[in-house]
């Protein structure tokens, strides 16, 4: 730093010097030459005194450079080492698995099972495929309170594996009213929307078929359930699929 403000004085000065000398100025000039010179000779004079104890600070640096070289190498080695630790597929799974397990212990269940909500046409037909494949885990009638409003949601099914506290809102989505033949469930449904919405913040997951594909195809439709439960129950395992 003081080399740095010595030059910078000394070409400051030199400057001064021509300035005056072009102006006629002869011994303004010739008395910034002069400073230019001090400044050289407090630079060198500086420098001078303090180069022993530079120099020591050097060395100190180089005898200590090896030791701080191999702490550095050996810092890197444990870095990358638990680095590969925790990339390790097992150790991601392993991750997977205790966050999976964390978010589904947050679920919150139903609040009663007492539902007086009317079942659709093909509902009972879909019922009896579930009860095969499922056997106890599927429920109907069964509640949950939407705050500060009177009435409250009914899924039509929910499975519910207490082993991981996993509940799934299984919806059959008609088409339209059964009476007034008013389009009830399609995209961009906002009444849909705002259901989903609701269940998935209590942690839930939702299925939603098509009345269709229940009537058309209920085995597949089942397919579709395991699949998704097959899924949470190999993450539950340690295996992700």
């Amino acid at each position: 730093m003081l080399a740095r403000w010595g030059i910078f004085g000394f070409v400051a000065s030199l400057v001064l010097a021509f300035f005056h000398i072009w102006l006629g100025h002869i011994w303004l000039g010739i008395s910034a030459i002069a400073l230019s010179a001090g400044v050289v000779a407090y630079l060198a004079w500086s420098m001078n005194q303090s180069f022993p104890q530079r120099k020591r600070v050097h060395d100190d640096q180089i005898r200590k450079y090896p030791k701080l070289r191999q702490s550095y190498q050996q810092a890197k080695r444990e870095y990358e080492q638990e680095v590969k630790h925790i990339l390790n597929p097992e150790n991601i799974a392993s991750y997977r698995k205790l966050e999976l397990l964390r978010i589904l212990w947050e679920t919150q269940p139903n609040d009663g099972g007492n539902s007086k909500a009317q079942a659709g046409f093909s509902e009972a037909k879909f019922y009896a495929y579930l009860n095969h494949y499922f056997k106890d885990k599927v429920k109907r009638g069964l509640t949950l309170n939407i705050p500060n409003f009177k009435y409250h949601y009914s899924p039509d099914f929910v499975y519910i594996d207490k082993s991981v506290n996993l509940y799934i809102d299984i919806e059959i989505d008609e088409p339209y009213a059964f009476n007034s033949k008013v389009p009830t469930h399609f995209v961009g449904a906002n009444k849909d929307a705002n259901r989903n919405n609701f269940f998935l913040n209590k942690n839930w997951l939702v299925i939603r078929f098509s009345e269709e594909q229940v009537v058309r195809y209920p085995q597949s439709c089942c397919k579709a359930m395991g699949a998704c439960h097959f899924c949470k129950k190999r993450e539950k395992g340690g295996k992700i699929e």
